[in-house]
């Protein structure tokens, strides 16, 4: 998304990108458990993401695409830990700033590894 804004008074004009990451979260766990947090729709609404496509639906394992504009760690961490059971992978892509990363949340602990190229 390009937003372009217009100051009158001063008579500048700057031009922001606000280019967000594209993120493919997988969840895997018992088929009982994962259910249950696929039909909790609480946890699409609390991540602030947009554009989510369902990637994969297995009995023991679903994975989502969608976008934000930070990497979700403190949501994967609130997740994780109400979800003990389920482990969640989350991989992003920033390909503008040359980032991608990738995170791993079990039980309230995240492992985050970025890298720039």
């Amino acid at each position: 998304m390009f937003l372009l804004f217009v100051s009158a008074g001063l008579q500048s004009l700057a031009l922001t990108m606000t280019i967000p990451r594209v993120n493919r979260l997988l969840v895997v766990g018992p088929a009982r458990t994962l259910r249950a947090f696929v039909r909790d729709d609480r946890w699409m609404r609390g991540l602030g993401a947009r554009s989510f496509d369902l990637l994969e639906c297995a009995p023991s394992r679903h994975a989502w695409q969608f976008e934000t504009d930070a990497p979700p760690v403190t949501w994967l961490r609130r997740e994780s830990r109400g979800w003990p059971a389920l482990v969640f992978v989350l991989d992003y892509d920033r390909e503008a700033w040359r980032e991608k990363g990738l995170l791993k949340a079990r039980r309230g602990r995240v492992a985050h590894h970025r890298v720039r190229y």
